[in-house]
């Protein structure tokens, strides 16, 4: 017969045990890591990318069909880091949309190992875009990437296929542009197209808008679904401002809602630009649900 004393004792180490349980259940649902594009400090600080109005490096990131815009040449080395994961990205790209109709573009990326929650990796992209019209662009871009998770991620039930969201292969993307007039800009995009079953290379697909209101300022919003990274088809939506002092200073700002994790973001940026060089600077800090921390530095330098 238990006392009262051995009968509390017991329920305490049943209390203890069920929230080890509970803990262990929240750890394997824990949300799975976000999605790895070629991120610029552009498009980082514009929330969601204002993927419409992209050009250079950030049309090969986001939406290649805008390479074509811009009549750049440009080479551009980035570092890129997330203090919370302690996560570092250096990464180089050229874009050319100058020397011919076809814009053609190169980026390649590594993924440093810094910590226990970092991947480690690497991806490179060749993509192009092409005026079918005046008013219609097309573009298209080849990816390879080779991501290992860490550690802590390789056992937990962090993506809808349940497993290791390691990715080694190839991948494509895709982008249609439609310009009514040299003001608005709209955007059909699709990310992934061949599918590998990871968070961080999901098959995604949206669309996106901007308007430009005179000659400095712009604004846009995306809409991009994931189809891949939970049970059920989640999106992610947002949209910024970009005001351009003096054709030189960009000034930046974005919001980004992440619906499949519940996170919101807040986006910031600013760069100088002159004849020959540019410095490009992109904040993201989560402010409901998360507190990642995210920045990317640009330089860059025009070739013509």
């Amino acid at each position: 017969m238990q006392t009262p004393r051995n009968r509390f004792i017991s329920s305490l180490a049943a209390l203890c045990a069920c929230g080890v349980m509970v803990l262990g259940a929240s750890a394997a649902r824990a949300n799975p890591p976000t999605s790895l594009q070629s991120e610029t400090g552009r498009g980082l600080s514009l929330g969601s990318g204002m993927r419409a109005s992209s050009i250079s490096t950030s049309a090969l990131a986001y939406n290649p069909s805008a390479m074509p815009f811009g009549r750049l040449y440009h080479v551009e080395s980035t570092a890129d880091y997330s203090p919370n994961t302690d996560s570092l990205m250096l990464g180089a790209a050229v874009v050319d949309s100058l020397t011919s109709a076809f814009a053609l573009g190169l980026s390649a990326r590594a993924m440093l190992d810094q910590g226990d929650d970092a991947r480690d990796g690497y991806d490179i992209r060749l993509g192009g875009g092409l005026p079918l019209t005046d008013a219609i662009t097309l573009g298209v871009s080849g990816r390879y990437i080779r991501v290992t998770a860490p550690a802590s991620l390789r056992t937990a039930d962090n993506v809808a296929r349940d497993g290791d969201p390691s990715v080694k292969g190839l991948t494509l993307d895709a982008a249609l542009g439609i310009h009514p007039s040299e003001s608005i800009h709209l955007s059909l995009l699709g990310y992934n197209l061949i599918r590998h079953d990871s968070a961080y290379v999901p098959l995604m697909a949206g669309g996106s808008i901007s308007f430009n209101l005179g000659d400095s300022l712009t604004l846009g919003a995306d809409v991009i679904a994931d189809f891949d990274t939970f049970t059920n088809t989640t999106v992610q939506a947002g949209g910024g401002l970009e005001y351009l002092h003096e054709n030189r200073i960009p000034l930046r700002l974005g919001y980004l809602f992440d619906s499949g994790r519940g996170y919101h973001y807040m986006g910031a940026g600013v760069g100088y630009n002159d004849d020959k060089m540019g410095v490009e600077f992109g904040l993201q800090q989560g402010v409901s649900g998360t507190n990642d921390t995210r920045a990317i530095v640009a330089l860059r330098y025009f070739v013509h």
